[in-house]
């Protein structure tokens, strides 16, 4: 656990110790302490599992720093939907606790609109902070990506013109110097240089070892998961899958911005299983491959010159799973 995680729980817990010793509840100086280590033990669950967390808070004697920091990292860190509805009834329960102690009617809907504030504005602006990094995210991974594209374009279409160009001209000088030392070996070597400018342009291309990265990148709501062991894949399976995962990734953090998203990569006897599920459902147009929406359309073209099939549909839950089979490299001929 970071030295983050430890300091701002740390302080919610004494924040919340002395509210509770100076509010009106009347608490004895003892009972302030164990409320405070409570509001303590509350805030580091939360800082790891923002639910459990924000449950413990609306079950534990608390005044405000831990029900608004644990609303906020449960805003910040998103839910399931079952992880949700345990959310409401606890916050249902701590608003009982907090009505049973209210003295009349006035009292009563002052503390209503109190609770409502402290929770739902730290929940709000977690999530917009989500969203806000997600966007981010993504913008970095769009652009890091076009400025990887464009080097190697620059560099196949500039350099590697001119490389071709010598090693035809070198084998031409070879052929006719009827053997003489001075051009020996300079069509090799230049077919050579060609060689390595591919193989760099190859590197520079986005892979399997690139999802990692891109995963953490769109926050700690990814969930990256790798059934099997990793075989030999051609350079175009690798780069679809890839675009794949960015599709699902950007998908979820426009349209369902700090839920978590899950990420699977299964490795079968002759394919790779590649998938994304996300709890929303893209934007109208782009349900289906080769439909109206541009950003599936164009993941089915890549998947399809792969050699592979796309699938897109929604669960039984009503989540988006975005998926494809992608084949195997298969050894090519010397």
């Amino acid at each position: 656990m970071g030295r983050r995680r430890v300091i701002v729980p740390l302080l919610v817990g004494a924040v919340d110790g002395a509210l509770v010793a100076v509010g009106p509840w009347g608490i004895p100086v003892w009972g302030a302490a164990l409320a405070g280590l409570a509001a303590l033990v509350a805030a580091l669950v939360a800082a790891v599992r923002p639910t459990a967390g924000f449950v413990a808070a609306q079950l534990a004697v608390s005044a405000v720093a831990l029900p608004a920091w644990t609303a906020f990292r449960l805003g910040r860190a998103g839910t399931s939907r079952r992880g949700a509805v345990l959310a409401a009834v606890a916050a249902s329960a701590g608003l009982g606790a907090r009505l049973a102690m209210a003295a009349d009617g006035r009292a009563v809907t002052g503390t209503v609109m109190s609770w409502l504030v402290l929770l739902v504005l730290p929940l709000l602006a977690g999530r917009l902070l989500a969203q806000h990094a997600r966007l981010l995210a993504e913008q970095r991974a769009a652009a890091a990506s076009r400025e990887r594209l464009r080097i190697a374009r620059d560099l196949h279409d500039a350099l590697g013109h001119r490389l071709g160009v010598l090693a035809v001209q070198a084998a031409a000088l070879e052929t006719e110097s009827d053997g003489a030392a001075g051009p020996r070996g300079l069509a090799e070597t230049a077919r050579r240089a060609v060689d390595d400018l591919h193989r760099a342009v190859a590197r520079m291309r986005v892979g399997l070892a690139d999802i990692p990265p891109l995963a953490r990148e769109f926050g700690a709501g990814v969930e990256l998961r790798t059934d099997g062991g990793p075989r030999p894949v051609a350079p175009e399976v690798e780069e679809a899958a890839y675009r794949l995962v960015q599709e699902g990734l950007t998908n979820a953090a426009r349209h369902a911005p700090a839920a978590p998203v899950a990420v699977t990569l299964t490795w079968e006897a002759d394919a790779l299983l590649v998938a994304v599920t996300n709890p929303a459902p893209p934007a109208a147009g782009a349900a289906a491959p080769g439909g109206g929406g541009r950003g599936l359309a164009g993941l089915d073209e890549r998947i399809r010159a792969a050699g592979g099939l796309l699938t897109a549909r929604q669960e039984e839950d009503g989540g988006f799973r975005l998926s494809a089979l992608l084949p195997l490299a298969t050894p090519r001929p010397a």
